[in-house]
């Protein structure tokens, strides 16, 4: 396994899956950690040890995959971020891939979020925020400019057989354009899901269907093949446009 804890917590890395070809996989860690329930959160005294790990192992292994992480804005702000700014040279690299998912549980001030967010973005780091209808939802999306949306596994799961599914996705994708995100798709559990998320413009997809989460390892060899096979078909996907 990638990595452990104390409490005997092992991680594990969900591939997200580009739909567009030739743009590299990017491997999440969600709170969803080897004994625990989807959608569980990660005892908040392991983000700091998570986000070291996360660099280390990247640093380690020379990864293209970009890494996505989900932490709490609070969390970031009171005393996480400082590990995502290391001054060794292989962190300075690995954080220009690194994608920050900052989590609806957000307390701190308007002020607050804002210096973190100029920290997280003036070190390469890109911030993905969760589309959830909810206050703290809005507020995240209001306020913090994300590079990536991404649309919750409710959403997502049986979508090509539901027209009100599909009409959601639609306004989310059309909102990511207008904000100038990317649209990440959670919980793709089908082929004929996926055939919808394509045709609806979504950037990204995770979910069963695409590949179950792995050791960090396993997940960085599956994601080269996947960027390598996208990339050899390109050619020919490329002459049977008119």
């Amino acid at each position: 396994m990638s990595g452990s804890f104390e409490d005997g917590i092992g991680l594990t890395y969900q591939p997200i899956v580009s739909l567009i070809p030739e743009r590299p996989t990017v491997l999440a860690l969600h709170p969803r950690c080897s004994g625990r329930l989807a959608g569980e959160s990660i005892p908040a005294i392991h983000g700091r040890e998570l986000i070291e790990t996360l660099l280390q192992k990247a640093a380690e292994e020379r990864a293209e995959a970009a890494l996505y992480l989900e932490v709490s804005a609070d969390d970031l702000v009171r005393k996480d971020i400082e590990a995502l700014f290391d001054s060794s040279r292989a962190a300075q690299k690995t954080r220009k891939r690194l994608i920050v998912e900052i989590g609806a549980g957000c307390s701190v001030s308007k002020e607050a979020l804002a210096d973190m967010l100029d920290e997280l973005r003036w070190a390469g780091i890109r911030v993905s925020v969760a589309t959830e209808c909810s206050n703290a939802s809005y507020r995240l999306l209001l306020e913090t400019h994300p590079d990536y949306l991404r649309i919750s596994d409710y959403v997502v799961r049986d979508c090509a057989r539901d027209v009100n599914r599909q009409a959601v996705l639609e306004a989310i994708t059309h909102l990511a354009w207008k904000l100038g995100s990317a649209v990440i798709a959670d919980g793709v559990t089908s082929r004929e899901d996926l055939g919808t998320l394509k045709s609806l413009g979504v950037d990204y997809a995770e979910g069963g269907h695409l590949c179950a989460p792995l050791p960090f390892n396993e997940a960085i060899r599956w994601a080269e093949d996947v960027h390598a096979e996208s990339t050899e078909e390109r050619p020919a996907r490329a002459k049977e446009v008119p």
